[in-house]
């Protein structure tokens, strides 16, 4: 206290301070990808990147391949696509792999941000038969 203000008191001792200590709890912020499922070739390899908490801005995730996705404010998850291999004779079944490389809001940073692990689509080969069939042929000779 500095100064009583109008009043008149016959004693005002004003050495005393107060300390307050605020304490901040650190706020971690978890985004993970995971897959929606196997999928047979020619479909599309479905993921979901989510966000543990609702954020009051954008969240935009970069994926390991490069690409990046947006949760809208209000959002918790979004879906991403990436085309499997199409339905080839020669090749086998597959998989698509994706991860997280970074998380981030526009001219904010995060306190505790932490990415989770890969998530894989397998791709199902499905069984392609390649059919010949040679028909009886008459020729002249000479």
């Amino acid at each position: 206290v500095t100064d009583a203000g109008e009043h008149n008191f016959e004693q005002l001792d004003t050495s005393d301070t107060a300390t307050v200590i605020v304490s901040d709890t650190v706020d971690t912020v978890n985004v993970t990808i995971d897959s929606n499922g196997d999928v047979t070739e020619a479909q599309d390899a479905v993921f979901t990147v989510k966000v543990d908490r609702v954020l009051p801005d954008d969240l935009v995730v970069t994926l390991s391949n490069g690409d990046t996705v947006t949760i809208q404010a209000g959002e918790r998850s979004v879906a991403y696509s990436v085309a499997a291999q199409g339905d080839d004779v020669y090749a086998d079944a597959g998989s698509v792999t994706l991860g997280l490389t970074d998380a981030s809001v526009a001219g904010k940073v995060f306190e505790d941000l932490q990415l989770g692990g890969d998530a894989t689509v397998n791709i199902t080969d499905t069984v392609d038969t390649t059919t010949l069939t040679l028909g009886d042929i008459t020729v002249a000779e000479g």
